[in-house]
């Protein structure tokens, strides 16, 4: 049975903001056992992180300001997103899979409110 989209409802549905990119590095680091150099090094930056790859996606969802207590870079505004991406940092540093692919699923989360509520 095919489903027909002119029948669905206008209003904003949720919708899944895979973070294909950093689930495959996951993945693969996972296969290794480690997360290689230039891997942990994309995770230490904003525009690299699954932070960095969830805005470069969904540019008008993440914004980003400069924070006066970090001197260095942008920042997401989103107090939650600024929190998951430290917490996903610190997962890739240290090789906890599992634990990134649970910080992927409330970044995913995350958005997902985000679009609902915007």
């Amino acid at each position: 049975m095919y489903l027909d989209t002119e029948t669905l409802p206008s209003t904003k549905a949720p919708f899944h903001p895979c973070l294909d990119g950093w689930r495959s590095a996951n993945a693969n680091a996972r296969i290794r056992g480690y997360y290689i150099e230039e891997e942990k090094l994309r995770s230490r930056s904003w525009d690299c992180c699954a932070i960095g790859e969830a805005r470069s996606k969904y540019p008008y969802l993440i914004e980003y300001v400069k924070l006066p207590f970090l001197d260095k870079g942008n920042h997401p505004k989103d107090r939650v997103l600024f929190s998951l991406g430290f917490k996903f940092y610190s997962a890739v540093e240290e090789n906890k899979f599992n634990q990134c692919d649970l910080i992927l699923d409330q970044i995913e989360q995350r958005l997902n409110e985000l679009i609902v509520n915007s």
